[in-house]
Formats: C-alpha cells, structure tokens, sequence
C-alpha cells in the first residue's frame, strides 16, 4: 500500500486532475477506476483531463483521495458524515462501511439532531436514518413510553424532527456558524416532545 501513497505524494505520472472549490489534486485514472465502479464508469466514457467535485469541499476531497490511495486518514465527527456521503454516492463501500461503523460509535443523543441535519444537507439518507432511528429508539425510553411507542412508527414524527432539525442548521448557515454543535440534552428533549405532541394533535384533527 505504501507504492499507493508514494505514487500519490510524489505525482509518479498522474494523468487526472481533481478538482473542488477551485483547488487540484494530481491521481492516477488507473487507481480512482479501480476503487469505484462510479468512478469507472465515468473515466470510460471518454478521455477525461479533469473531474470537478461540485459536491465536494476541497478537505473533503482531499481525504476521500487519501483514502482511496490507502493512506491512513484520522478525521472528526464532520467529517466523518461528509465523508460518508460522498463514499456512498461514489460506491467505495470499504469507505462506506467504515464510516457507519464510526457513526455508530460516536452518534449519541447530544448530537443525534445535528448529525441528522448534516445527513439532510448532504444528501446523505444513511445518515438521516441512522439519526432518526437513534432518536426514536432512546426516547421511547424516555418520555412517555406508551404514547411515545404509537406516534414512532408512523413517518410523520421523524419527518417532523427532521423539518425542525433543518430550519435550525439553515439558520446556522445563514449567520456563518457551520461547526458541528451539540445542542443540551434537555433542548433535545423539549424539541422532540414538541414534535410528538404536534403530531399527535394533527392525528386527532385528521380522525374527527
């Protein structure tokens, strides 16, 4: 693996530019076809000098790269999710399955709604369901388990977390504060319960 990364760190022939936010990075078309049939699919189709990622932050990319080329990366929560994303919309399932192995270990109620609405500006469905499955699963533990259990099978409850969660992070975005946050157990709680409440007057409004 280390003929990966010496290739990659010293440019040996590169015959592919990568590009996002404005920013390039020299690889091998041999190696990205290789490690993602997406990737394949795309080189086959004609003689391409250069792949935009208008998907992609430049950092992002960056890692994704250092992974395929089998380079150690060691990342945060962020960016694990962005990088979790972008393997699954590229197929380099190592990478995918890695990174819900790291979700997994590191979701946790404080930053369950944060990690959910990262999964929805990404695009990222794992990501919102894994979210949404951990925030239904502890509070049905918690608060008012009877009536709690009714309302979260039904997709209106998650949908009206993830609605909330989202006019959040966009309120984040639009005062330039992009950092993961994590929100008070309690805040998470209040919004939560607000949530089933709010679901459960509109089924009583639909019934009568």
């Amino acid at each position: 693996m280390d003929v990966f990364q010496r290739m990659l760190d010293e440019k040996v022939y590169t015959n592919l530019n990568v590009t996002a936010e404005g920013q390039t990075i020299g690889v091998h078309r041999g190696v990205l076809a290789s490690r993602s049939p997406v990737f394949r699919e795309m080189l086959e189709k004609g003689t391409k000098e250069e792949i935009e990622f208008e998907d992609l932050e430049f950092e992002t990319l960056q890692h994704f790269i250092n992974y395929i080329y089998f380079k150690p990366i060691v990342v945060d929560e962020t960016m694990t999710c962005k990088l979790l994303a972008a393997a699954e919309r590229y197929a380099v399932d190592d990478l995918t399955q890695k990174c819900k192995e790291d979700v997994d270990c590191f979701l946790k109620m404080e930053n369950a709604f944060n990690v959910a609405a990262l999964g929805d500006s990404l695009k990222c469905r794992t990501l919102q369901s894994k979210a949404a499955e951990f925030i239904a699963d502890i509070l049905s533990k918690l608060v008012m388990p009877s009536a709690f259990n009714k309302v979260v099978p039904d997709h209106d409850f998650v949908n009206s977390v993830l609605e909330k969660i989202t006019r959040k992070e966009e309120e984040r975005r639009r005062i330039g504060n992009n950092r993961f946050e994590e929100h008070s157990f309690t805040e998470i709680l209040q919004e939560a319960v607000k949530a089933m409440i709010g679901c459960r007057k509109l089924k009583r409004i639909e019934k009568s």
